[in-house]
């Protein structure tokens, strides 16, 4: 039975027919710009202070210019430029008073100028902008800025409203009813909008147009795709989105020309009259038609198609019934999106992108409208940059298929985001350059997701899909707003910041989606659901299979071995069935008496064995390897085997949630306190994992496990940081090489302690030892101080002198404490100050590349390695050299240097390792090692440089805040890497490559910290230069708080 595609590729694919269609409707795309994006100039912010009566005769009489007059007579003008208070208050005073000094008007009117209150502007604003916005014309600013937010918000608002409803009628009526009816209404509301006297009524025509305004674009959308064949669909989709590029060009043009917004809005909603003329130019979507049972009308459209595009429609075609016909009408319906597995899966995650495309793309636009001097020239630049985007998905879609340059295309967009956040301000054109790279992976993530959206959903329910899943890039609207401007009102660049975090994980994401590169457009949800999509897991363990009930008494009275029941019960079934290999299912027989013990299967014959029937296996598997594990343990394989993974997610889970509680509890309560009880709990919990009776317990405890093991790491690092000399803190390294020294020993343990409960008491009983550390180790003197407990300090100072062999001085006798309260660590003090923030963002970057990119190595190694004992211990005795060249390096040239330079090295390595062909194994193990190297030197310092750069009341707390990012590194490491190496064993390296040599850059942006006394407090980091010309000088800063 042909297909509507089989029929188009006779007819024309993309003859004059559909280049008719797809003109006319490119006209409708771009008249969707004034609709989409006119708040930047319907909503102009121009700069604005209060009108004050009497200013004006005064400045005329004393002869003033115009910033005199302002330093005059506006608060805050002079000494802190344009502010809340110059621009939302003025002084409460009378300038028509008589006698008023001209040099010093505020001090003839009272005296001290500082002391004169300050009052609302409650005669209005004096706007300096040659034009009007809906700013200038109902004084939306100060405490009425919010409307303006709810100006762009309300259409966002009908966008999200008007994705399911027009969605539903265009999918149920038709796309060119939609079309027209929509039309109409725009049009009568943007009118409706020029001429009505209230805010509150442009409020709610403005709801109403993107009631409508969103559906009619999506529907144009769908229409256009639905008429032509799948070689030329990629290409008009992406034209389609090409021409709103256009109108942005168009709409910056008129509104230069334009700026007046009444008569701009008018001059855009008047020409889109002539869209009611697509009643005669526009022809119904055959697909649709197919999709109602209309077969007729379906087939009159694709006679005109061959007709108007020169081509003899061949005469089979001309009477061909279709499936549908048969199977009667389908009704879309919401229920469809998720009943079955795979329109489960694409639903959500095509929610998540369009939801992720909308912030980031209006986000960017509107956070370079806060950063920009001209409006037209801003707006003109985001515009070109669209086209770039355009032209690389063209070129590269049809060669390489539309996931890998979506998910590309994102994680782009949100690297940039990150990099122009952390570029100082004074590099003005290397942030300006990062921020359109950024905007040219957005632009593309956003005109991939309209396309492959439409192309992950059958003909019946594929408007309604699209609706509903671009519905979400509606909310995303509705959010953005508040996202840039309330958060650059705490750091300009923090929207940067979460841009970046919901660009990642969307670029995550969509790897999971089927590619739909030459595929037929699916009529039917099953046409879905057949989708083969590759799917990403890591290789099942091998050594096991599925046991036939009654096999393992059948073996007892044979006397088999198990590898002889293996091949005399699992293996025919995988010679007669091919498909299977055993592990996951079995023959859905029993065994009895009767069965032979040298060939049990003769008796179905040769030829009935493929034909008998199959069963899942559930717990009944058998495996080989002579050590238990939690696999084996829980029979973690087949369909359980992503529990596997969760396992180790949960532990990662744990050490993200130790970081924030347990760094908090231990600045706030003490280091030793906190590392006695995570030891105490690491131990516990341990020992309740050896003896769980049941997974979910078992994950439970893993979990708290993770909480607690990761307070005792950063804790016991922290504390041995604090109490050595600032030329002693180098010995955080000696601490990482018995970390080394553990990896070594580990595969030993595991070797020789067959089980994996066995292995898990071994490790978790020494925890209980290190409760001795009560008598032993002491507190941080450092944190005593900060917690205004001198003597306890003083005292242990004295304690360190003797078992040191010095004296200390009466001079030292008494310690100085700061008079200030004493204030808990928070999060807010990591991000106020310009360094702190700067050094905490590119700590948490290089945390989460430092860890990804180590866990991602070592588990790479066990995928092309063979002896997983000696594989391990071989990635922990590389670690050695690490360590060596950090401490022969790291006091001759710093921190910095080596830190930068072993990231891009390890970059470097990972990217010429993908590339080197598998024929020249040394040369490719050599290169790989290399790259372990550096990362291993990276993973090293970057604990250094953390503890080093904070100041004591926040060290902990911000070093298990930054370390934090290396879990979330862990938890997305093995899904990274088992996904991608499913694609090509060596994309991860790529992926690696990109994250490590943009964090080498980054880490240049720090400080350097070698020979400086550790912070005391946050005045003390911003004192720290970060400029190259004061390497290799030891920088001194004033120790406040105590004079040991």
């Amino acid at each position: 039975m042909p297909t509507l595609d089989d029929i188009l590729e006779n007819v024309g694919e993309f003859g004059k027919f559909q280049k008719q269609t797809f003109f006319v409707l490119c006209l409708l795309s771009a008249a969707f710009t004034p609709v989409y994006v006119g708040i930047v100039f319907f909503g102009f912010v121009p700069e604005h202070r209060c009108f004050n009566p009497g200013v004006a005769e005064l400045s005329q009489r004393c002869g003033w210019s115009m910033e005199e007059q302002l330093n005059h007579t506006v608060p805050e003008w002079g000494s802190h430029g344009t502010g809340f208070n110059s621009r939302c208050r003025r002084y409460e005073v009378n300038w028509n008073t008589t006698g008023v000094s001209c040099t010093d008007p505020l001090g003839s009117l009272a005296g001290n100028w500082s002391s004169i209150p300050l009052s609302p502007c409650r005669d209005g604003w004096v706007y300096d902008s040659p034009g009007t916005s809906l700013v200038t014309e109902f004084n939306l600013v100060c405490e009425d800025s919010w409307k303006l937010d709810l100006f762009q918000s309300s259409v966002n608002a009908g966008f999200f409203v008007g994705s399911i409803n027009i969605g539903y009628i265009a999918d149920r009526f038709g796309r060119k009813f939609c079309l027209l009816s929509t039309i109409l209404a725009n049009i009568v509301c943007g009118i409706l909008l020029v001429f009505v006297p209230t805010y509150l009524w442009i409020v709610i025509f403005r709801f109403l147009q993107g009631l409508v305004s969103k559906g009619c674009w999506t529907a144009g959308y769908i229409l256009v795709t639905e008429v032509v064949g799948p070689k030329y669909r990629r290409t008009v989709g992406i034209l389609y989105q090409t021409a709103f590029s256009v109108g942005l060009l168009l709409f910056d043009a008129i509104a230069y020309a334009i700026p007046h917004w009444r008569w701009l809005q008018l001059t855009v909603t008047l020409p889109t009259c002539f869209l009611l003329l697509y009643y005669w130019c526009l022809p119904e979507s055959p697909r649709w038609l197919i999709s109602q049972g209309k077969n007729s009308k379906a087939m009159n459209i694709v006679r005109e198609m061959a007709k108007k595009n020169q081509k003899k429609m061949p005469s089979d075609f001309e009477d061909v019934k279709f499936e549908e016909e048969d199977g009667g009408k389908q009704s879309p319906s919401l229920i469809d999106l998720v009943r079955t597995p795979q329109m489960r899966k694409n639903t959500f995650i095509l929610m998540y992108n369009w939801f992720t495309s909308s912030v980031l793309y209006q986000g960017l636009i509107m956070h370079m409208g806060v950063a920009a001097g001209n409006m037209y020239l801003d707006f003109l630049y985001s515009a070109l940059v669209e086209f770039p985007a355009a032209f690389i998905i063209i070129v590269s879609i049809d060669r390489i298929g539309r996931r890998y340059p979506w998910a590309a295309a994102n994680l782009v967009a949100g690297a940039a985001c990150l990099v122009t956040a952390l570029i100082p301000e004074d590099l003005h054109w290397l942030k300006l350059i990062a921020a359109c790279i950024g905007r040219m992976g957005i632009t593309m993530a956003f005109e991939m997701v309209c396309f492959v959206n439409t192309e992950l959903y059958p003909t019946y329910i594929r408007n309604l899909g699209v609706m509903v899943c671009s519905s979400l890039c509606d909310i995303g609207g509705v959010i953005v707003p508040f996202i840039v401007y309330r958060l650059v009102e705490i750091w300009h660049d923090l929207p940067l910041i979460v841009f970046t975090v919901v660009g990642l994980i969307a670029g995550g994401l969509v790897l999971l989606l089927p590619e739909t590169k030459g595929r037929v457009l699916p009529e039917t949800v099953e046409d879905v659901e057949n989708f083969n999509s590759m799917v990403f897991l890591g290789p099942a363990p091998d050594g096991y299979w599925c046991r036939i009930p009654g096999a393992a008494e059948l073996s007892e009275r044979c006397g088999w071995t198990l590898e002889e029941e293996q091949n005399l019960t699992v293996l025919p079934l995988h010679l007669a069935n091919g498909s299977s290999t055993g592990k996951c299912e079995r023959l859905d027989i029993v065994w009895d008496n009767s069965v032979s013990c040298t060939s049990p299967l003769t008796r179905y014959g040769n030829d009935s064995v493929s034909n008998l029937p199959l069963a899942a296996c559930h717990d009944n598997w058998v495996y080989k390897h002579r050590h238990s594990s939690i696999v084996s343990e829980y029979n973690l394989v087949c369909g359980n085997a992503w529990m596997l993974d969760l396992s180790q997610a949960i532990l990662s889970l744990g050490f993200l949630i130790g970081s924030f509680i347990l760094g908090y509890a231990a600045d706030r309560y003490g280091r030793l306190l906190v590392y006695l009880l995570s030891c105490l709990g690491v131990g516990i919990c341990g020992i309740i994992v050896a003896f769980a009776p049941n997974f979910t317990v078992f994950l439970i405890f893993r979990f708290l496990q993770g909480v607690f093991g990761k307070g005792t790491w950063m804790t016991c690092y922290v504390i041995v940081t604090e109490i050595v000399g600032s030329d002693q803190r180098i010995i955080g390294i000696v601490i990482q090489m018995f970390f080394t020294l553990g990896i070594m020993i580990l595969p030993g343990i595991a070797y020789l302690v067959p089980t994996w409960q066995g292995i898990q008491l071994v490790i978790s009983l020494p925890n209980f030892l290190f409760l001795l550390y009560y008598w032993v180790v002491p507190e941080s003197p450092r944190w005593l101080l900060t917690r205004k407990k001198g003597e306890k300090a003083l005292k242990i100072m004295h304690n360190i002198a003797k078992h040191n062999g010095k004296y200390l001085s009466p001079h030292y006798s008494e310690i100085t404490i700061s008079n200030e309260e004493v204030s808990n660590p928070s999060f807010l003090d990591l991000v106020r100050t310009p360094r702190m923030r700067r050094n905490t963002l590119v700590f948490m970057y290089a945390w989460f590349t430092s860890a990804l990119i180590y866990q991602g190595l070592v588990m790479r190694l066990g995928i092309v390695g063979r002896n997983l004992y000696l594989d391990f211990f071989i990635s922990g005795a590389m670690e050695l050299p690490a360590a060596l060249l950090i401490l022969l390096t790291i006091d001759r040239i710093g921190r910095r240097l080596p830190f930068g330079i072993s990231n891009i090295v390890a970059g470097i390595a990972c990217l010429i390792t993908a590339f080197l062909p598998e024929d020249i194994p040394w040369l490719k193990t050599t290169v790989a090692t290399l790259g372990r190297l550096g990362i291993t030197v990276s993973f090293e310092i970057v604990y250094l440089m953390n503890s080093e750069l904070y100041p004591t009341t926040l060290r902990n707390f911000g070093v298990s805040l930054c370390s934090s990012f290396c879990d979330l590194g862990g938890i997305i490491a093995p899904f990274l890497l088992f996904r991608l190496a499913a694609i090509w064993l060596e994309l991860p390296l790529i992926i690696f490559s990109i994250l490590a040599v943009v964090c080498g850059l980054l880490i240049l942006l720090l400080p350097e910290t070698k020979g400086i006394s550790l912070p005391e407090t946050v005045e003390d980091v911003e004192q720290i230069s970060s400029h190259f010309g004061k390497c290799g000088k030891k920088q001194k800063h004033r120790d406040t708080n105590s004079y040991i």
